[in-house]
């Protein structure tokens, strides 16, 4: 049975719930991550202090005093050397991660992260800082990225994280080590008494408790932060994000094989209108899949077709393997779904001419700015048409007025506005042009062949690869 648009049930931001098609909770890491999530019941959207940005500063000054301390030492302490020598090496890469974090999340992101309204020290931060947090303290600040995967995933039976949440995992993990480095070497170079001091009287959420001793918390946090910055975090956003998961049983088999760019531009669609709507992320991929199966169900029956849902990616989506890449399902559904309409595929629903439809579904209403341009769009040849005309009216009306001064005759007031038509027409044309003018190209939506895998690429566009790659 087709998913119906107009009955869909999908769970609210702050909702607990257990899917059936996800695997049990199993191992300590997936307990504690579900536990974490029972505990999260009060979520907000949007908005709140910039609490963890107003501590950057404070880590800047801590990590500073301790560097100064570290390279001029008043006596030689055993105690410290250990601690020293990792921040004095790697004091760049410290100071790298600080500048980072602040590029990486600007206000406006860190405010549209959804915030915990739970009692408790939490209150007012983001849920993905304290889901890194709980993670970066429980695996004594050793990062692993199948670790991590498995954390979010289990964290996920309960609540779905929106897409702008798993963005901003990695630069959560990064402020977590970061601060973690700064106050443990603080309290090594005997810059601070006490963790309260060490955080500058930050609260609670922000003094990590560790089961390691400080100049563990120094070397592990500094390895992790390297191994942060290797790791394949597009993979990983695809292999946890529960919207790649819907969008991967597109009926015409086609979205899984994109490349990640264009899937990645699929995703921004349905962040763009769950923002501006009243529905989540979920409810928006799941109404396009359902406008997607409906067109393809509506073809099957025109054609007298046995309807076969292609469940290869549906597998895939339920935990059968990986949604992308060289090892997706060797499965030919480009050739094979060809035939298909263009309404069969999710993507039309999302950057094409069915967006609209879409958006009237789930009660969007576009910025007035999109608007605008929708219906610029709908009329191209009258806008700029139009808009030449006008640009070249204005000036030859200016420039006759200027010439149609006390005692000018008719004929030199004609023959200054025909001399004044020809300069107008190319700056019109010129400025109408860089009007219009994206200042860069569109995404192009493009299959992905990565890694030689040409799995529906046709015989000749084969031949023709293998061609390019012998010369």
């Amino acid at each position: 049975m087709l998913f119906d648009p107009t009955t869909r049930q999908v769970d609210a931001p702050g909702a607990v719930t257990r899917p059936e098609d996800q695997a049990p909770v199993t191992g300590r890491l997936e307990q504690i991550a579900y536990g974490l999530a029972g505990q999260h019941t009060g979520i907000v959207k949007t908005g709140g202090q910039l609490r963890l940005l107003d501590y950057l500063p404070v880590i800047e000054t801590l990590l500073s005093k301790v560097n100064t301390q570290f390279a001029h030492p008043l006596e030689d302490d055993p105690k410290t050397v250990f601690a020293a020598e990792w921040v004095l090496d790697n004091f760049y890469l410290l100071d790298q991660t600080r500048q980072e974090i602040e590029g990486d999340l600007p206000p406006t992101y860190y405010r549209q992260l959804p915030k915990l309204t739970d009692p408790g020290p939490n209150h007012g931060y983001p849920r993905v800082y304290v889901l890194a947090r709980t993670f970066a303290i429980d695996e004594e600040c050793q990062f692993d990225g199948r670790r991590f995967a498995r954390f979010v995933t289990a964290y996920q039976q309960s609540h779905s994280l929106t897409m702008g949440e798993l963005w901003a995992l990695p630069i959560m993990l990064r402020f977590v080590l970061l601060a973690s480095v700064a106050q443990a070497a603080g309290r090594v170079a005997g810059i601070s008494s006490n963790r309260e001091k060490a955080a500058g009287g930050a609260d609670a959420a922000l003094e990590f408790t560790h089961v390691i001793n400080d100049n563990e918390v120094v070397s592990h946090s500094i390895s992790s932060l390297r191994l942060i910055n290797t790791h394949e975090w597009n993979d990983f956003f695809e292999d946890v994000s529960q919207v790649q998961k819907i969008l991967c049983t597109d009926p015409a088999g086609i979205y899984a094989r994109m490349d990640f760019a264009t899937r990645d531009r699929y995703r921004g669609a349905i962040e763009a209108i769950s923002r501006t709507s009243g529905e989540n992320e979920l409810a928006v991929a799941q109404t396009a899949l359902a406008l997607a199966r409906q067109a393809y169900q509506d073809y099957c029956d025109r054609n007298s077709q046995p309807e076969t849902e292609p469940s290869n990616f549906e597998e895939y989506a339920n935990g059968g393997g990986p949604l992308h890449g060289p090892s997706a399902p060797e499965v030919d559904l480009l050739e094979a779904n060809r035939h298909l309409p263009r309404a069969s595929h999710i993507g039309m629903y999302l950057v094409a001419e069915g967006r609209e439809q879409l958006e009237k579904l789930v009660g969007c209403r576009p910025p007035l700015g999109m608007r605008l341009r929708r219906w610029v769009l709908k009329h191209p040849t009258g806008v700029y048409l139009g808009s030449i005309s006008l640009v070249v009216s204005m000036t030859v009306a200016l420039s006759v007025a200027y010439a149609a001064s006390p005692g000018a005759s008719w004929w030199l007031v004609g023959l200054a506005g025909i001399l004044a038509l020809i300069p107008p027409v190319a700056l019109a044309v010129d400025v109408v042009n860089w009007v219009v003018t994206p200042p860069s190209a569109a995404c192009v939506a493009k299959i992905g062949f990565q890694d030689g895998h040409s799995s529906g690429l046709p015989d000749d566009g084969r031949r023709a690869r293998s061609d390019r790659a012998s010369v």
